[in-house]
């Protein structure tokens, strides 16, 4: 009997946050709103995946003679 342990690493391109800092701050032009969506119809900064592992674990035996 074996279970298994994967693990993924993603990192978020662009964030919400950021994106919507960007263009609310920009005042003198349309530049932030085209960013903005730009960001909106290409993905919204989806996660992109950096790294991943995973590791198998045997039975484990326990013993009840621990005196």
């Amino acid at each position: 009997n074996t279970d298994r342990v994967d693990a993924k690493l993603y990192y978020q391109t662009l964030p919400r946050h950021y994106i919507e800092a960007l263009r609310d701050g920009n005042v003198t032009d349309d530049k932030g709103d085209i960013l903005y969506a730009l960001w909106e119809n290409t993905g919204k900064g989806a996660p992109v995946p950096m790294a991943g592992t995973g590791i198998s674990f045997g039975a484990v035996v326990m013993r009840n003679d621990f005196e």
